[in-house]
């Protein structure tokens, strides 16, 4: 185990998700022409609702309200697009996707419904349904730097690897520096053994975010990755003194110790992660003693 491919959940929470689901602000929503003066009132009263319940995260109260929107205007896919997103916080995937599928049937050139809806099928294992949504939100909107993201990472997540490094290189070129962009798309070159332009990318990102946990990790990768182990485990224990729970960079760290054939530096990090985090430990463990282990066939 060269080093923990769990990188980014530690420091972003919402990887499984890509990115934090969008929701039209309900005055922008479309109270539909054809509602009298009390309907159209009413409409707007559950909506107002509805986004307040969001902002308080709320989220079964929302979908309350934009249910009963939805009874007022059956046609608006911004609703369906907030009512899918409502679906999609409280973890019901699959009424979360027949909802956006829905807002993208009435409004095809709805971007954002559409980059939900990646999301979702993200988060229901199907990749290939959240690319091919990822492409059309990206395709509708190229600029938005948020839907190019989730798009790279689907590129990354489906082994699409060279696609990958080109969607991050636009990406980079789009947002300029970026400290979650610049990790990810020097982690990538690292999976895929580009080490020389993985430094570069790295060596600038950590002099432009010295404080950023996960620049600063990724660049320790791609220093041991070439073999500057005095040099990662400098960068990882700096990093550790300011983020000592950082249990991902703790056992990169230990690594990085058994690398320059430091047992007792890599010993210690063992002990830490063994109060921790038992399975990292293990892992380490194995590391430190791989060369004294004996494995033999089963037993007769």
């Amino acid at each position: 185990m060269p080093f923990s491919v769990r990188l980014f959940t530690i420091i972003f929470p919402v990887t499984i998700l890509l990115v934090f689901l969008d929701a039209v602000p309900a005055q922008h929503l479309k109270t539909g022409n054809s509602l009298n003066k009390t309907s159209t009132e009413k409409l707007r009263l559950l909506l107002s609702r509805a986004k307040q319940y969001d902002t308080e995260h709320n989220y079964r109260e929302a979908i309350k309200m934009y249910r009963q929107s939805l009874v007022l205007s059956p046609k608006d896919p911004a609703i369906y697009n907030n009512l899918g997103t409502g679906y999609a916080n409280i973890g019901e995937y699959e009424k979360a996707a027949e909802v956006l599928e829905t807002a993208v049937k009435l409004r095809p050139d709805f971007a954002m419904a559409s980059f939900n809806l990646s999301v979702v099928y993200h988060s229901l294992g199907n990749l290939k349904k959240a690319f091919s949504r990822a492409l059309t939100a990206s395709s509708l909107k190229p600029k938005d730097p948020k839907f190019r993201t989730n798009l790279c990472e689907l590129n990354e997540k489906l082994a699409q690897n060279l696609k990958a490094i080109d969607c991050y290189e636009e990406l980079v070129e789009l947002v300029g520096p970026d400290a979650r962009v610049q990790s990810s798309y020097g982690f990538l070159l690292i999976k895929t053994n580009k080490l020389k332009k993985a430094l570069k990318v790295l060596t600038n990102a950590a002099r432009m975010f010295p404080g950023e946990p996960i620049v600063q990790n990724v660049f320790g990768l791609a220093l041991v990755r070439k073999k500057r182990y005095n040099e990662a485990v400098t960068v990882f224990r700096r990093l550790l003194v300011a983020n000592p729970e950082f249990e991902i960079a703790r056992y990169n760290l230990g690594h990085a110790y058994v690398l320059k054939k430091d047992k007792a530096g890599a010993l210690d990090q063992y002990e830490i992660l063994s109060g921790t985090n038992p399975e990292l430990a293990k892992n380490l463990y194995k590391l430190i003693y791989r060369d004294q282990l004996i494995f033999v066939e089963k037993p007769k």
